[in-house]
């Protein structure tokens, strides 16, 4: 005898076609009882195990924090260098000439005809001890008889406000320093902008 609706008689031979699968049993804590003989076992296979303490996690490797530069701190710490400090204006490119000398020796400043004999870093320095160690520096080459020197003054990146303090110091005491014939910014595969190339009198 047909069915009185083909329809319902597909859709029942297609379920029928369709697996079965298990379903899955919840997971429920284990409620019954240890026999003593797993009890046994499980001590004798524990025999020589220890309990592990709780291990903290090891610190955080310490980061040195950079000191900014700021006009303020120049202030605190430099009172006769503010002033001075805080109107000089020092551009991208430093460059200077003693008055009298002839241009062609700033240009061959410039292309690095001159050996550098020493070098000042003055990276992660206050004010104050960058101006210490410029003085001492510069007096230490004229002793020596050196003709060029380099000092890395930083790019003032991380300078806080005021722009690049350490570059404007610089650029302040070689202007006045009585040794000092010229200088200008080295190029670029000596330290660009984030360096000067010192040229001081021939004491020979």
């Amino acid at each position: 005898m047909a069915s009185a609706c083909p329809y319902l008689d597909d859709h029942e031979h297609n379920l029928a076609r369709i697996p079965v699968r298990a379903m899955p049993r919840s997971r429920r804590p284990f409620t019954g009882t240890i026999s003593a003989e797993d009890m046994r076992l499980f001590h004798e296979a524990m025999v020589g195990v220890r309990r592990l303490r709780p291990v903290a996690p090891p610190p955080r490797p310490h980061k040195p924090r950079k000191r900014l530069h700021k006009l303020e701190t120049v202030q605190h710490e430099l009172p006769d260098l503010y002033a001075a400090l805080a109107t000089m204006e020092t551009g991208e490119v430093m460059s200077y000439l003693l008055k009298g000398h002839s241009l062609r020796l700033l240009h061959q400043l410039r292309r690095g005809r001159f050996e550098i004999q020493d070098e000042l870093d003055l990276h992660h320095m206050s004010v104050s001890t960058a101006r210490t160690y410029i003085a001492d520096f510069l007096a230490e080459a004229c002793q020596h008889g050196l003709r060029c020197v380099r000092i890395v003054h930083g790019k003032g990146l991380h300078s806080a406000s005021g722009g690049p303090v350490l570059k404007t110091l610089t650029n302040y005491m070689l202007r006045r320093h009585h040794a000092v014939l010229a200088f200008a910014t080295t190029r670029p595969e000596q330290g660009g902008t984030g360096a000067v190339l010192v040229l001081l009198r021939n004491h020979a």
